[in-house]
């Protein structure tokens, strides 16, 4: 699915993530990059509703991304309770 239907669909949501990020006073660049993960993951499930999307789908994100991308080597070193909570803001 284009990133710009994901972005249409879930505008108030990116909104958010964007403005979490800037609160924490994270560089531009880095927001960026949380934002393009944050819609490659709604992406990756078919532009589902993240509020319906738990630790299960995170698990097979990450593992999409680590066994088939071989984006995350280190998977492992995501921070504590990410990957079982299934939250990212």
């Amino acid at each position: 699915m284009p990133l710009a239907a994901i972005r249409a669909a879930h505008g108030p949501l990116l909104e958010r993530a964007s403005a979490v990020a800037r609160a924490r006073g994270l560089a531009i660049r880095t927001e960026q990059t949380y934002l393009h993960w944050v819609l490659r993951f709604i992406g990756f499930f078919k532009n589902r509703d993240p509020r319906a999307l738990g630790a299960t789908e995170v698990s097979a994100f990450l593992e999409y991304l680590a066994v088939h991308r071989q984006v995350c080597v280190f998977r492992r070193k995501w921070p504590p309770g990410l990957k079982e909570s299934g939250h990212w803001f």
